[in-house]
C-alpha cells in the first residue's frame, strides 16, 4: 500500500490519528521515507540544525524534501539533535 493508502485506513480506526500513522510506518513498517513536521521533536530538531527559531511547517516540508528517499534517517538525527 501506498504511505496515504495506509494512513487513510489508519485513521478510520478510533484514537488513531496522522501523527500515529506516520511513526507506525517508520517504526513497524520500517519505511524509510516519512518526515512527519507536526511532531514536536522535528519541528525542536529543525530549529536547532537551521539555527531558525520561527521556522514553519512549510519551510520544514521544504527542507526535508532533499533528504528524500531517507526522510525517516533524518528524523532520527533530529530527534538525536534535540537530546
Amino acid at each position: 500500500m501506498s504511505d496515504e493508502d495506509i494512513i487513510t485506513q489508519l485513521v478510520e480506526l478510533r484514537g488513531l490519528g496522522h501523527w500515529t500513522a506516520e511513526m507506525f510506518m517508520m517504526f513497524s513498517l520500517g519505511r524509510m521515507d516519512i518526515f512527519s513536521p507536526l511532531n514536536i521533536g522535528l519541528q525542536r530538531g529543525m530549529r536547532i540544525l537551521f539555527d531558525d527559531p520561527e521556522i514553519d511547517l512549510t519551510t520544514m516540508e521544504i527542507k526535508a524534501e532533499r533528504w528524500q528517499p531517507y526522510r525517516s534517517i533524518a528524523s532520527l538525527y533530529l530527534w538525536k539533535l534535540v537530546d
